[in-house]
């Protein structure tokens, strides 16, 4: 009678839910922790290489999904060229903030996360990546300058190589 009250002691070993294995229930195999009932044991149902695939693929698809929302609420395409696929596009801080946001932000990295959480702020916009890194520094976009033969001609001698 070694166990008169509550569950009976969990098995020495445990099957991972993707890739089928069976492993020892230690927290080399598995996530191990403390319930909220105050219970030591697996949390987990994978076991740890499965459960870092799982939780990139969670991330990717989370990220792509507040990108998609994001970009939507912006006009869904570049304000400059009109640019409409998804993995082009970026988003520019129109004031110039970006790197001050990202040195106090804990979402430094995650714009369209931090965009929804902040109701999408306009200090946002929408670029391409070319038009982005035109713009960049204060300088024009080819987009929007007026555009010439001439121009393209002195381009073209100047940087022969």
């Amino acid at each position: 009678m070694p166990y008169p009250r509550g569950r009976p002691r969990a098995k020495a070993t445990k099957q991972c839910a993707r890739c089928k294995q069976t492993y020892p229930r230690t927290k080399q195999y598995f996530r191990v922790g403390t319930s909220k009932h105050g219970c030591v044991g697996v949390k987990s149902k994978y076991c740890w290489p499965c459960m870092r695939i799982v939780n990139c693929e969670y991330t990717k698809n989370r990220n792509a999904t507040n990108k998609r929302i994001a970009i939507d609420h912006y006009g869904g395409c570049c304000t400059c060229c009109k640019e409409s696929k998804i993995e082009f596009l970026t988003f520019d801080h129109i004031d110039g903030s970006g790197g001050m946001l990202r040195a106090t932000s804990s979402l430094a990295r995650r714009t369209a996360e931090w965009a929804i959480k902040n109701k999408f702020p306009t200090i946002l916009r929408v670029l391409c990546w070319n038009c982005h890194m035109a713009q960049n520094g204060g300088r024009i976009c080819p987009h929007t300058m007026p555009v010439s033969y001439a121009y393209y001609k002195h381009e073209l001698t100047m940087h022969k190589i």
